[in-house]
């Protein structure tokens, strides 16, 4: 029997050298190149790839998952331990910074970074907060800073499979930063017509992110207002690089948030006066200001043209909240958007996504575990 870890807690696989009937034999373990040392006292394998370490080195972060790990495990030293979800090169990038001598993190920190440099910083990140080295998640989250410029120019080179990782890294950690440039260089690519949309918003539909799957299709709507995609009527819409069920919310968000802005952004119209705001008994003196909805509308649409139009901000999200506040503030201005014929909403990703559901809180930066 051998031990494995399975989020976080020791379980038991069965034999690894036993198979079943009809089932071919796997390829043997290889030992790491790097990191199998014959001195080491536990043996950690990975996609294939065994890692002879020792168990001081894993568990000098006394909240680490390795120190509640060794405490718990029977057997021998050479017993091997699965690890499950992680990738051999990732593992190998965690031994990097596990075993780095003093030298060679001096000599690190005064090169250059490079792209792989992020890469292993990354992957520091992601294994060190999954198995609680807290000294070692700071110290990656450091390297990342003094790395910035070469990670914001890593990731709009990576191709997607990465940057979706990237993501899962960030929303794992609470990175923030590293979220919104994700968030930022993705949307780039795809307003400029780099990538499609689909990988983008499967992303964001596995990670619960509405808010990012609203700047994406929003992204997706200013691109194809441009001349930057041709479609034509013998490719039709296959040029969006959407599956059918993105491109069905796509077309439904861009007919009623075009619909919206359009009543947001046209001067001229006149407010129907509500109820709410004659506040003034009859036959007494004004107490309050005259309605003045009207006027504040007016500005607003003005406001809300010359930002799309005239200055080409095509910032949505600004537009949406802006009105939300006046439509807070001027019962004329709320009763006239709420009615049938306009269906405003605040939230971008509304229109493409649908209500959100009843207990849906506010989104922030999840903290997952895997």
């Amino acid at each position: 029997m051998t031990s494995s870890l399975v989020n976080g807690v020791v379980a038991a696989d069965s034999d690894s050298t036993s198979n079943s009937v009809g089932k071919p034999s796997e390829s043997p373990p290889a030992s790491d190149e790097h990191y199998f040392f014959d001195d080491g006292d536990c043996v950690l394998q990975v996609e294939g790839v065994q890692f002879k370490l020792h168990k001081a080195f894993l568990t000098r972060d006394p909240e680490s998952m390795f120190c509640a790990m060794f405490k718990d495990a029977t057997g021998e030293n050479d017993d091997i331990i699965p690890l499950h979800g992680d990738t051999a090169a990732d593992f190998r990038a965690l031994c990097s910074l596990l075993y780095i001598r003093p030298g060679d993190a001096y000599s690190r920190h005064k090169s250059p970074f490079t792209a792989d440099d992020v890469k292993v910083y990354l992957a520091v990140l992601d294994l060190s907060n999954k198995y609680g080295l807290a000294h070692f998640e700071k110290w990656a989250q450091q390297l990342l800073e003094d790395a910035w410029p070469v990670v914001q120019e890593y990731l709009v080179t990576c191709p997607e499979d990465t940057m979706e990782k990237t993501m899962g890294i960030a929303i794992r950690c609470a990175h923030k930063t590293l979220l919104a440039e994700v968030d930022s260089k993705w949307l780039a690519s795809i307003t400029e017509g780099v990538v499609t949309a689909e990988s983008a918003l499967a992303a964001g539909e596995s990670y619960g992110r509405r808010s990012f799957q609203g700047d994406v299709y929003a992204a997706l709507r200013s691109r194809v207002r441009s001349t930057s995609l041709f479609l034509s009527p013998q490719v039709g819409l296959k040029a969006l690089g959407l599956t059918e069920d993105q491109l069905h919310r796509f077309l439904t968000g861009f007919t009623i948030l075009t619909h919206v802005l359009i009543v947001l952004t046209t001067a001229g119209q006149t407010l129907d006066t509500s109820p709410t705001c004659d506040t003034t008994p009859p036959n007494q003196p004004p107490t309050v200001p005259p309605c003045d909805c009207q006027s504040h509308w007016d500005e607003l649409c003005q406001q809300n043209y010359h930002d799309s139009f005239e200055l080409g901000v095509p910032d949505i999200r600004l537009t949406l909240q802006r009105t939300k506040d006046r439509v807070d503030a001027f019962p004329c201005i709320k009763e006239h958007l709420s009615s049938d014929d306009v269906a405003f909403c605040e939230d971008l990703d509304e229109y493409f996504l649908g209500p959100k559901p009843a207990n849906n809180e506010p989104e922030e930066v999840p903290v997952l575990r895997r």
